[in-house]
């Protein structure tokens, strides 16, 4: 049996995960790496190979562990910001609706 040559990635994910993939092969924009399912047909391990791309929008791949933990800590620092910039649109928003009057009755004749 011939065994592949691996190297490590760390993939992220949304949900903040960090996750280390032996990967077996890589290209700008993919990665390989062999993944065990289960073979209830056979009931042993089965070897199989997937291929993903580096950048897409659920998860990203990077060549260190540092590199992925500032990517996601960017991320939570943007996911922040945005959060905050709503906040501040939503306190606006109520501010105008709490200071309105009612008009004045306007007499009809």
């Amino acid at each position: 049996m011939t065994t592949l040559a691996t190297f490590i990635r760390w993939r992220t994910s949304w949900s903040g995960e960090i996750r280390r993939i032996e990967c077996v092969r890589e290209t700008d924009q993919y990665i390989w790496y062999v993944t065990d399912l289960y073979n209830s047909n056979r009931g042993q391990p089965l070897k199989k190979p997937c291929r993903e791309k580096k950048t897409a929008d659920r998860q990203q791949y990077h060549n260190t562990w540092e590199e992925a933990h500032a990517y996601l800590l960017k991320s939570a620092r943007d996911s922040i910001e945005r959060a905050t910039s709503r906040l501040r649109t939503a306190e606006a928003y109520y501010e105008q609706v709490w200071s309105m009057k009612k008009p004045a009755e306007e007499a009809h004749g």
